[in-house]
């Protein structure tokens, strides 16, 4: 049960069981002050439920949306990226500027200066906790979203990195770069995990395996896609059927 808001309008449901350090999403279609919720078994006494006004856009809000996103970034966004729950949006560009935005209220959450030229590359990890992005030069940032705190550190590229993707537990990061290869670090002890050197060109792409977490994809401007083992960086198998450069 719930109030402030109009019969009518619509919530969505969250809840926590760690005293609001993480959310799972309960239903975004909840209305009329009630909704019939099964609760989890979960042995907790910090267990929170909170509701969350969704404000449907205007008919016209989402071509003032994006020429707002472009002012913010003088016409030069190269990457956005929607958190894991759907509720935020980040974008940069060449400015180096991170901005994330309320993605329905169009809220800015964030605006994070950064020592990059521009940022080519962008990734969430699956708890919407921690922003990765990369560009000019061969570091990686990592903007913590809860105290807006920025870190860094250098994967070993030896040149500018140009795709990003979280593991699916977030304790893997991978880089693709302009050197051609694929370098994967290990978040939580800081170190380097595997190094993947198969492509001929700029690594552009990457998108790792949701249910097998050892898997990963990367895409080149060699025009392959090649799947490999981030274990033991061993290459499963790729193909070849583009006739121009992979870009996405």
């Amino acid at each position: 049960i719930w109030d402030g808001v109009l019969p009518s309008d619509t919530v969505f449901l969250e809840y926590s069981s760690n005293n609001g350090d993480d959310w799972q999403s309960i239903t975004n279609t909840a209305s009329e002050f009630l909704y019939n919720w099964q609760v989890p078994n979960i042995t907790s006494q910090k267990c929170l439920v909170k509701a969350r006004h969704f404000y449907p856009p205007e008919e016209d809000e989402t071509s003032h949306f994006a020429w707002y996103l472009n002012q913010s970034e003088a016409n030069s966004v190269r990457t956005i990226a929607l958190s894991p729950d759907g509720t935020m949006i980040a974008a940069a560009g060449d400015k180096g500027m991170i901005l994330i935005w309320d993605a329905f209220t169009k809220e800015i959450l964030i605006q994070k200066n950064t020592s990059l030229s521009y940022i080519y590359a962008m990734s969430w990890s699956e708890n919407g906790k921690l922003l990765a992005v990369a560009g000019s030069g061969n570091s990686v940032l990592v903007l913590n979203i809860q105290n807006n705190s920025l870190s860094e550190y250098s994967p070993g590229h030896s040149g500018d990195i140009l795709a990003l993707d979280w593991s699916p537990k977030g304790n893997y990061l991978a880089s693709g770069g302009s050197d051609s290869k694929v370098i994967v670090w290990d978040y939580q002890i800081m170190t380097l995990y595997s190094i993947f050197a198969n492509h001929k060109k700029s690594v552009t792409s990457l998108s790792w395996n949701k249910v097998d977490a050892n898997m990963i994809a990367s895409g080149s401007l060699d025009g392959t896609v090649r799947v490999w083992t981030v274990a033991n960086a061993s290459e499963v198998r790729s193909y070849n059927s583009h006739n121009s450069p992979v870009l996405s």
